[in-house]
């Protein structure tokens, strides 16, 4: 598979998985009931969370490794995308901007986290 594929279906999944990771923490904040008035939010958050995950994985170069293998330094690298991401979400909050709770960004950085790395991890058990 050609590297720009391969780096293009990696930018699709983590765009999903953001946005996935997002609509999970509203689903585990509310505890199954998210409140309609939030589903405007939501898409928008959605929105952002995608928007703001592919930056920073450009940023912290976590595109440059795709190899079919992951290392602690790509996890470090991961890290740092997401907890750059979950910043995004914490200076709306502090700015007003966007109604953005507290432990739903803690949670959309956690599941962000282990959704990505195990995407990383999946051509492994491949062979």
């Amino acid at each position: 598979m050609k590297r720009t594929r391969k780096k293009l279906i990696f930018m699709v999944i983590d765009a999903v998985a953001a946005a996935f990771s997002l609509g999970a923490a509203f689903y585990l904040r509310y505890a199954g009931h998210i409140p309609t008035a939030s589903y405007d939010i939501l898409l928008k958050q959605c929105i952002i969370a995608a928007a703001s995950f592919l930056v920073f994985s450009f940023f912290f170069g976590t595109y440059d490794s795709l190899l079919d293998y992951m290392g602690f330094s790509d996890a470090f690298l991961e890290l740092g995308a997401v907890g750059a991401s979950a910043v995004v979400f914490l200076i709306l909050r502090f700015f007003d901007l966007l109604g953005v709770s507290g432990s739903i960004t803690v949670i959309y950085a956690v599941l962000l986290f282990l959704s990505v790395c195990s995407v990383r991890i999946l051509p492994r058990f491949r062979r």
